[in-house]
C-alpha cells in the first residue's frame, strides 16, 4: 500500500500575519518630533497664568417696569403721584377731582390697577373714585415709586391685570448715615391756587432712628377752558 501525502493547502490568511517591515529612520523622526510638540501645552499649562477678561455692559432694562424718584429734577410738578406718573409710556391719568386723578395704564384702571403703599394694598375711598389709591400717597413720603405694566407676578394679589403700583420707602437704608437728614418740598398752581408742601426728616445715631413724614396740601376752585368755575376745592393732611 502506498500512502500518498496530502496536498498542502495554503490558507487565505497567510498574507495578513506577514511580518511588517521595519520602520524607516525618517519617519522614526518625524514620529518622535510629533509626539513632543504635542506634550508641550500639557508641560507649561500649569505655570502659565492668563489675564482675566473683564466684560462691562449697560444692564437690560425691562420695558414692562418703570420708577420715578422724588429728588430726580427732570420731574415737572404735579398735583399727585399720578401726574408724575403720568410721563412714564403706557401711563395716562384721568382727573376726577381737585386733587384725586385716577390711573391708567395700557387702557386699564379702577380694580384692574393694584396700589401698595409701603406694602399695604390700598383700596379707594369713594365709589365715584374721587379720591383713587394713588392719591393718598405724595411723592415727599416715598423714596421711589415702582410701576408694573401688566401681570409680572402675583406677589401682590389677585386681578392687577392692568399693572401694580408699588410705593416704597427705604427707611433702614437711610438711617445707616448718622446726624439728621431729611429734604423739604412745596409746588403751587396758579389754576384754582392748589398749594401742597410736605416734609421728610429723619435722625439716627447708627443703632435707633426716628422718621417723621408730613404733608399738607389745599386747592381752590379751579376754571376750564370754556370759564367755568369748577367746585373742586380741597384740604389734604397726611402724616
Amino acid at each position: 500500500m502506498v500512502n500518498n501525502p496530502a496536498p498542502h493547502r495554503k490558507s487565505p490568511y497567510s498574507a495578513a500575519f506577514k511580518p511588517l517591515p521595519a520602520p524607516a529612520p525618517l519617519a522614526l523622526a518625524v514620529a518622535s518630533a510629533i509626539a513632543f510638540t504635542l506634550s508641550l501645552p500639557a508641560a507649561f499649562a500649569a505655570d502659565t497664568a492668563l489675564p482675566a477678561i473683564t466684560i462691562a455692559a449697560d444692564a437690560l432694562v425691562d420695558p414692562n417696569t418703570a420708577r420715578i424718584t422724588p429728588n430726580n429734577p427732570s420731574l415737572a410738578p404735579g398735583a399727585d403721584v399720578t401726574d408724575q406718573l403720568a410721563s412714564i409710556a403706557g401711563v395716562w391719568s384721568s382727573r376726577k377731582s381737585g386733587h384725586g386723578n385716577d390711573l391708567i395704564i395700557r387702557g386699564q384702571r379702577n380694580n384692574q390697577i393694584n396700589t401698595w403703599l409701603d406694602g399695604a394694598s390700598i383700596q379707594g375711598a369713594c365709589p365715584n373714585r374721587m379720591d383713587p389709591p394713588t392719591s393718598f400717597g405724595t411723592l415727599i413720603g416715598y423714596d421711589r415709586v415702582i410701576v408694573d405694566k401688566g401681570v409680572n407676578s402675583l406677589q401682590y394679589g389677585a386681578g392687577g391685570s392692568g399693572g401694580t403700583i408699588r410705593m416704597e420707602r427705604d427707611t433702614a437704608a437711610l438711617a445707616e448715615q448718622t446726624g439728621v437728614h431729611g429734604k423739604i418740598d412745596y409746588s403751587l398752581n396758579s389754576n384754582g391756587l392748589n398749594g401742597q408742601g410736605g416734609a421728610d426728616v429723619l435722625a439716627s445715631n447708627g443703632q435707633a432712628y426716628l422718621r417723621a413724614i408730613g404733608s399738607m396740601a389745599n386747592g381752590s376752585n379751579y376754571t376750564d377752558g370754556n370759564g367755568t368755575e369748577v367746585p373742586a376745592s380741597y384740604k389734604q393732611r397726611t402724616g
